[in-house]
């Protein structure tokens, strides 16, 4: 569906562990070699994908570079258009193709939060212009973890150093802006495509359950997040861990993260 609809290009890591020596086929899971062209998969070798990675505003292409966009890292930049299709909802396609990461680990401790148009905006941006949070954030469902970090951590850190134009940060904004695509509008459109692939992921908050570590900070629950982020700003609390949870059910019957390559 995504390939079609899109016109994404999928491509994905294969490669050798250098601490096992088995290898790694990024869709199909674990292999050995059996001579120069022969494969054998290991089904009863699982491999578990952490995919780590930062929220940061992306300048004027993405709004926000977080769970789903981070799998850019996954493709080949020099094989495919994935990087033009974002903002119709192409890293969604490519998820859904390839596997979704068995847990999602968000570094939030030093983030880009100078919207576009500002002119420190995007990948560019001087070290000097981050904005320290001293936040880690993980969850299962990417689609819930980009929405809420930016809507919860990057909007209210925003605001906090007085930018009053949201709308290439914020995810429950459609208007581009100036933007190639509205994060708005994109995030949804890669959830469109994990949802006919049959994951049960989500945009809606009623369906998140939030938890903060209390061994790791006396924060308690962000009831206001602007509040919340400010006094970890002016370093009343330490640092938090952020766990987003959403009921993960999988529609299909059988559907792993990484499939087993027919015969």
């Amino acid at each position: 569906m995504g390939l079609k609809q899109w016109k994404v290009k999928m491509t994905y890591p294969v490669f050798t562990s250098p601490y096992s020596g088995v290898g790694i086929d990024f869709k199909f899971g674990a292999f050995e070699r059996i001579g120069d062209r022969k494969l054998k998969y290991l089904p009863e070798r699982p491999v578990k994908f952490i995919n780590f990675a930062a929220a940061n505003d992306h300048g004027n292409d993405t709004g926000i570079s977080a769970a789903i966009k981070n799998y850019m890292g996954v493709v080949s930049t020099a094989l495919s258009n994935s990087h033009n299709k974002v903002g119709t909802g192409g890293m969604g396609s490519l998820m859904a193709e390839i596997g979704v990461p068995t847990l999602t680990i968000l570094d939030c401790l030093w983030i880009n939060a100078n919207p576009y148009p500002s002119l420190s905006t995007g990948p560019g941006t001087s070290y000097i212009e981050a904005i320290r949070v001293n936040i880690l954030a993980a969850s299962s469902d990417p689609i819930a973890l980009s929405f809420w970090s930016a809507k919860n951590i990057l909007v209210p850190a925003a605001i906090i150093k007085g930018y009053t134009f949201l709308d290439s940060i914020d995810p429950t904004k459609t208007v581009k802006g100036g933007l190639s695509q509205a994060f708005g509008v994109w995030l949804p459109k890669s959830l469109d495509e994990l949802t006919r692939a049959g994951y049960n992921f989500t945009l809606d908050e009623e369906k998140m359950n939030i938890y903060v570590d209390s061994q790791v900070s006396n924060a308690g629950s962000p009831v206001n997040p602007l509040i919340w982020v400010r006094r970890t700003l002016l370093g009343i609390v330490g640092a938090s861990l952020i766990t987003v949870i959403t009921k993960r059910v999988l529609k299909k019957k059988n559907i792993s993260l990484f499939k087993k390559k027919h015969e």
